[in-house]
């Protein structure tokens, strides 16, 4: 029996293994086809490594910037945006992710945002999910230790430190915590979506017999607020709202 299971656990640890000395060496050969400009096979390799299930923001933006080279600028856009999502305050993504939404046909001014809202999406954008997840653990075992030093030290002062300094690591470890958690959210979610259509009619309701509202084309980033059977309401970032079929966008 105890043999069995060993000899699984072996062959699981071998096929981890193969697949990720296949991820590196699918990796290492798309950074050879991009740096000889053969794109069209850089972009293949990078497929691989998405298909073996490795995900960064890093990967989607090499892959973004292979369909950019190759003038596949929605694809382009579709990939820097999945990258954003693990790296949002990458200057070198924003820049490319810039450049590439100029070559696209609307041109759609958003809403201005709340200056609190935009600084507060940035702060929690300077780290990882994972890495405020640290962040956190790290606080809370520090927490642990000055509550200790809190209620078995005799010295006054200490005893006053430990206790202040506290209060600051208990802040630090739940809202590096809720940080953590807005961010792999922002991962999961889902709810946004790359046109992927040449031209598109939104619709007012769900259906081929709804008024036509307005007019969107490829490339064009739009918001999904809510589904019903093979249509979505998409909203787009100047507010204006609609239906269109599910197929026509390719989620981020």
């Amino acid at each position: 029996m105890y043999k069995k299971i060993f000899f699984i656990l072996i062959v699981i640890a071998s096929f981890k293994v193969s697949i990720a000395q296949d991820v590196e060496q699918y990796i290492d050969s798309a950074e050879i086809y991009y740096t000889n400009s053969n794109y069209d096979k850089a972009i293949e390799m990078y497929k691989k490594v998405l298909a073996a299930g490795k995900e960064s923001g890093f990967l989607y933006y090499n892959l973004g910037n292979a369909y950019y080279k190759n003038n596949k600028i929605t694809d382009a856009i579709l990939n820097y945006e999945r990258a954003k999502l693990f790296i949002p305050n990458n200057k070198d993504l924003l820049f490319n992710l810039d450049m590439a939404n100029r070559n696209i046909t609307d041109k759609i001014e958003a809403v201005p945002e709340f200056f609190i809202i935009t600084w507060w999406k940035t702060f929690i954008g300077i780290f990882t999910s994972d890495t405020w997840a640290i962040i956190s653990m790290a606080s809370f075992v520090l927490l642990l230790s000055s509550v200790f030093l809190f209620f078995f030290t005799r010295t006054y002062s200490l005893k006053k430190t430990s206790f202040w300094f506290g209060i600051i690591l208990l802040f630090l470890s739940f809202s590096s915590f809720i940080f953590s958690g807005k961010t792999k959210d922002a991962i999961t979610k889902h709810n946004t979506a790359i046109v992927f259509e040449p031209v598109i009619n939104v619709k007012s309701s769900p259906g081929d017999v709804g008024t036509e509202l307005f007019v969107i084309h490829e490339g064009t980033k739009v918001t999904i607020t809510q589904r019903s059977g093979d249509w979505i309401e998409i909203k787009l970032a100047n507010g204006n709202k609609g239906w269109v079929k599910s197929d026509l966008v390719e989620i981020i």
